[in-house]
């Protein structure tokens, strides 16, 4: 009876001075935005003007990747760039990625985020600007 008492009580001591790692709060996820060098673009870049006075400046460009030409576009909204891709669409040429969506229309073009609040609407060409800077 004291042996099992004793085995007991010492597998409570240690069970005790263990760190139960189910309960501790996971580290922080932290997201990698990828930078994109502007110095280096080489094309035009197409400025859009939206309704309520917005911007968004669209530059063109394609990325060689496993043997495929990827064609993409920087979207710079709100001093903030993001590169999407050609996504398949029905009308028009549609580019995303997990925070935007930019639908390019003859007509009106439309900036959204990934769950569909928009951005920029009613955006119509303004000016195309040149630029082979490298």
């Amino acid at each position: 009876m004291l042996k099992k008492t004793l085995f007991i009580s010492t597998a409570l001591v240690l069970g005790s001075c263990t760190q139960n790692t189910l309960l501790n709060d996971p580290p922080p996820q932290k997201m990698i935005v990828q930078k994109v060098d502007k110095t280096s673009q080489v094309g035009s870049a197409r400025l859009y003007r939206c309704k309520d006075d917005k911007e968004v400046r669209v530059v063109h460009g394609t990325q060689k990747r496993n043997k495929k030409m990827l064609k993409q576009v920087s979207i710079t909204f709100n001093q903030v760039t993001e590169k999407l891709t050609l996504m398949i669409s029905e009308r028009g040429n549609n580019y995303g990625n997990i925070r935007w969506t930019w639908l390019e229309r003859n007509d009106f073009s439309t900036l959204k985020t990934s769950v569909g609040e928009i951005l920029a609407e009613q955006c119509l060409l303004k000016s195309t600007v040149s630029s082979t800077s490298k």
